[in-house]
């Protein structure tokens, strides 16, 4: 991650006690310490379904001067998830 550039994450979902068939385009978000979104991502990676999932997330708006971004994900197995970096 790093500012003027366009947030890109590698993504690894395994596991063998749910099915992976979310659209990770709907359920993730980022957001940095304002409060501002980084816009719709674009998936480039493995379908929905099955137990494991790879590919990479990438969104459209290019990093501000932020402290640190929070990607989150809505809905994972009935939880959100997220995780932050500091910048």
């Amino acid at each position: 991650l790093k500012v003027g550039q366009k947030p890109q994450f590698k993504l690894e979902f395994d596991t063998h006690s749910v099915e992976l068939d979310f659209d990770i385009e709907k359920i993730a978000s980022l957001t940095d310490e304002m409060g501002k979104n980084y816009g719709s991502s674009v998936w480039e990676g493995s379908p929905a379904g099955g137990h494991h999932r790879s590919g990479t997330l990438t969104f459209p708006a290019s990093l501000s001067k932020v402290k640190s971004v929070t990607l989150s994900f809505s809905e994972i197995a009935g939880s959100k998830r997220e995780f932050t970096w500091q910048l």
